[in-house]
């Protein structure tokens, strides 16, 4: 009979030293150090490793503009073959401080994301605090085989 009241008042102990640390705000758990309820920020979250990769090329702007400090270049990889007809956008680059047309872009893109039958496209825009001045008007299709280099144009927007 001895052995068992010990067996309970030990259950009995640990329950209520859990309860305790749980119900004081404590974060890990006394006895594995695990998170409890969530409150650790700083856990580590596991997602699986990116495969990263760059899409190279320039943009250049058919007609001759004035660079304004304000002009900003952003490219964009986008899923064009989307059923909602509007292009996702896996990656984008804007650059800023650039001198002249051409513009050299460098864009890094997770190509764990990119799926077998999808149809991707890059597409560039000029724009000057937030407004679109100059877009791409042609479908630039990437990650179909061919190289990774495009050269994209862009083109005044009415």
């Amino acid at each position: 009979m001895i052995k068992i009241e010990t067996t309970k008042h030990a259950l009995a102990a640990v329950l209520l030293v859990f309860t305790l640390f749980a119900a004081g705000g404590c974060t890990t758990c006394p006895f594995c150090g695990s998170v409890l309820n969530g409150k650790d920020k700083t856990a580590p979250v596991f997602t699986r490793p990116a495969d990263l990769r760059r899409l190279q090329g320039t943009v250049s702007c058919i007609e001759r503009v004035a660079i304004l400090p304000t002009f900003e270049v952003k490219v964009r990889l986008v899923r064009i073959d989307t059923e909602n007809l509007r292009p996702f956008t896996l990656a984008e680059q804007t650059i800023k401080d650039f001198k002249e047309f051409p513009v050299a872009f460098s864009l890094e893109y997770d190509h764990s994301l990119i799926e077998g039958k999808g149809t991707y496209g890059l597409v560039a825009e000029l724009t000057s605090q937030g407004t679109v001045l100059f877009s791409t008007d042609t479908q630039y299709k990437v990650l179909a085989g061919g190289g990774e280099k495009t050269d994209l144009v862009i083109m005044r927007v009415n």
